[in-house]
């Protein structure tokens, strides 16, 4: 399809790397005892030297096939298929450019895309044009013969999408106005001393990934279940009486991608289930629901951590959610376009970021240095960190070896898509952390809820 066509540079020294002939051998080999054989067992072996990086060619990779079977490992039995010609592609962001030359005869445009495959969805043929002209060969017998070759060039601009983006924000705007946002709360006694942080980090709303390809469905419906199933569990386990307030950082990969062409920030494609405004919509009612439903228990400090999915479209939200909740007496929140947030609870300090960036040595000294004045009698520190889907826990001294500072890295909910699945990036347990703080004690309890 030609929304998949991309190459992955692996992070291997040239050096160290195979050669193309070498590599190929080796796919060549492995998917022939998958039962592959022709002009498919040619693909698969391209389109996996491509993902390593390898620039090759179809031409390249046949011709390796069909004159060095013996040299590979195949029988000598595999027999040349007919001529398919020759086939290129030049995909851009917003544009894209298609030809074939060889003896199949194609004469219309839709024999054309069916033979290329485009994605109609993200593409339309801006304008084409056929060739065709006969040659004389040589045949089998040693006689004259004569050949049509053909030629296809299509040019494609990429769809617009059907929906404006100002009537899409009008829509939107109308359906948030509409919404009246729960304005009680259940006040909490005072004197209590323990506060309830939630993590439900990387639910990546908007992702997809087919149970054929790997063994986990994961699509917007399922994420929405999860989620809520999720949070209403931590609730049921780990809010008491003694709670005085809630502590929920989101954002955290909260949206799949960044863009209207399904990329993440920095541009990477990614499998995606969902329009880039209807991914928008469900992301923000989501976040709405949550934050209600908790400001229901008890006053809700929210904060919103930027990522590398979706580092604008969590900046955009938060700005959404603040102006929903301007007016409502339990709901506080940090919405700053800063990629490290903290927040204290008496002798607690705690920070959030997405933890793709730092150094993760580096992130005690800079908890320390970028609070040094407030949290000068802080004495319990951690950071909680989302993007690796795991939980792991890292302890560092600081300077004066009398308070460890902890990294916490949290799971995910969310379900491994195709690239993931392929490369082996499988079987991290999927749920979301709760811990409950004491104002002087640290922490008391975690509540970790596993799917």
């Amino acid at each position: 399809m030609l929304q998949g066509i991309f190459v992955v540079v692996t992070n291997a020294h040239p050096a160290q790397r195979m050669t193309t002939t070498a590599r190929a051998k080796i796919w060549l080999r492995h998917y022939y005892q998958q039962g592959y054989t022709g002009n498919e067992l040619v693909r698969i072996a391209l389109e996996e030297l491509q993902e390593e990086g390898y620039q090759t060619s179809y031409g390249f990779i046949r011709k390796l096939l069909y004159s060095r079977q013996e040299d590979i490992g195949l029988p000598q039995s595999q027999q040349k298929p007919e001529d398919e010609g020759k086939t290129y592609w030049d995909v851009g962001s917003d544009a894209a450019y298609w030809e074939h030359q060889g003896q199949r005869p194609i004469r219309t445009l839709d024999e054309a895309l069916t033979f290329c495959q485009a994605d109609l969805e993200a593409w339309e043929v801006d304008r084409y044009q056929f060739n065709s002209w006969d040659v004389t060969m040589k045949g089998d017998d040693g006689q004259p013969i004569k050949r049509t070759n053909y030629q296809v060039k299509v040019w494609f601009k990429r769809r617009q999408d059907e929906h404006n983006l100002d009537q899409l924000l009008d829509q939107f705007a109308t359906k948030i106005q509409n919404r009246t946002p729960f304005r009680g709360y259940v006040a909490r006694p005072k004197g209590k001393q323990t506060m309830l942080e939630i993590d439900a980090f990387d639910p990546h709303f908007g992702k997809y990934a087919n149970k054929q390809e790997t063994n986990d469905p994961y699509d917007i419906t399922i994420a929405r279940e999860r989620y809520e199933y999720a949070i209403n569990k931590v609730i049921d386990r780990a809010f008491d009486d003694k709670v005085e307030q809630i502590l929920f950082p989101t954002g955290n990969d909260w949206f799949h991608t960044d863009s209207y062409l399904h990329t993440t920030t920095k541009g990477t494609l990614q499998d995606q289930d969902l329009r880039w405004w209807e991914m928008w919509e469900h992301g923000i009612q989501i976040n709405l629901q949550a934050i209600e439903f908790l400001a229901q228990k008890a006053p809700v400090h929210v904060i919103f951590v930027l990522s590398n999915h979706d580092w604008q479209n969590v900046y955009k939200m938060a700005s959404v959610v603040r102006a929903y909740f301007k007016d409502h007496p339990g709901v506080t929140m940090d919405c700053r376009p800063v990629p490290r947030k903290y927040y204290r609870y008496g002798s607690v300090g705690l920070g959030f970021c997405h933890g793709n960036e730092e150094k993760h040595a580096d992130l005690p000294n800079i908890m320390l240095r970028e609070n040094q004045a407030e949290w000068a009698d802080v004495k319990h520190m951690e950071w909680h960190l989302g993007h690796y889907h795991k939980n792991k826990r890292l302890e560092y001294k600081a300077a004066d070896e009398l308070n460890g500072i902890n990294l916490r890295f949290l799971r995910s909910l969310s379900g491994a898509d195709f690239w993931h699945h392929k490369n082996g990036y499988i079987g991290n347990l999927k749920g979301i952390e709760a811990f409950t703080w004491h104002k002087e004690e640290g922490l008391i309890a975690n509540h970790p809820v596993t799917l």
